[in-house]
């Protein structure tokens, strides 16, 4: 079943078409269960991930809760061919954005999501961002991640300082006695009211360092950091949740450090130039 809306007036600092296809999820068995929101953001060559992380979600991911999946993404065409048939299909709403080059998809993230609040705010108890080139390999229950703010630590700075946003001009900005753990930008997740709030946060923090002339080092990474050292997260994960492929280094940093992370959700190999076009 599809609707359509209109999510109001775009934002200044980028073109989104306003229109939103909604495959809307379907009703529920009579136990309470939690509802959770999960946005993937998929555009250009990246909607190549995305039946596998949908996939994964599906068997591995809060199983026993009401989860709900929300797409940004310019290809809906193939998003719908793809989600055909799929056991998960009417879980799913498509959400249209315009794709430009990297490191657009990235930076402007948080501006997607506020763009459709009016659509998603309150749908769910708690929205979880993970990025669209992962997939989950271990089952996932509701008192593994669910927290009023969730943070995962970086896979690459386990026992050494992360590289935070260096430049003092920047919102973003963190001086050296700040900071302990540092956050990676692919898993993350708020309860509702919360999730808002840091959102319109972080595209405020974008918005004025772009017109200072200033793009944050490691892009929405850089503005979740800086926001979790001021609003510190309830809940932090290992890097179990932000597990690389294939990475020999920070596996021998990690036996160096004494850890060995069992693989919960993995970040896939890429060519990134190949990707990010």
């Amino acid at each position: 079943m599809l609707a359509s809306s209109d999510a109001g007036r775009q934002p200044d600092a980028f073109v989104l078409n306003p229109f939103c296809e909604l495959l809307l999820p379907s009703a529920y068995s009579g136990k309470s269960l939690m509802r959770v929101n999960v946005l993937v953001v998929a555009t250009n060559k990246y909607i190549q991930f995305l039946e596998g992380l949908l996939d994964s979600i599906s068997l591995m991911f809060l199983c026993d809760e009401q989860v709900s999946i929300s797409v940004f993404t310019d290809r809906i065409d193939d998003a719908k061919e793809m989600l055909r048939g799929r056991p998960y299909e009417e879980k799913v709403r498509l959400l249209r954005i315009e794709h430009r080059p990297f490191p657009y998809p990235t930076l402007y993230r948080f501006h997607f999501f506020n763009h459709y609040e009016s659509v998603l705010r309150g749908t769910a108890d708690h929205h979880f961002y993970i990025d669209v080139d992962s997939v989950f390999v271990k089952k996932v229950a509701a008192t593994d991640v669910i927290s009023n703010s969730t943070a995962v630590q970086h896979c690459g700075y386990v026992g050494r300082r992360g590289t935070y946003e260096k430049n003092r001009r920047s919102t973003s900005y963190v001086r050296r006695n700040e900071g302990t753990v540092y956050y990676g930008g692919g898993f993350w997740g708020f309860a509702d009211e919360k999730f808002w709030e840091f959102t319109h946060n972080a595209a405020k923090m974008i918005d004025d360092d772009a017109a200072r002339g200033i793009t944050p080092r490691w892009h929405d990474e850089s503005v979740l950091n800086r926001y979790l050292i001021t609003n510190p997260p309830s809940k932090v994960l290992t890097p179990s949740f932000h597990w690389p492929q294939n990475h020999t280094e920070i596996f021998q940093h990690w036996a160096s450090q004494g850890c060995d992370f069992e693989c919960v959700l993995m970040l896939l190999d890429k060519n990134h130039a190949a990707v990010r076009g």
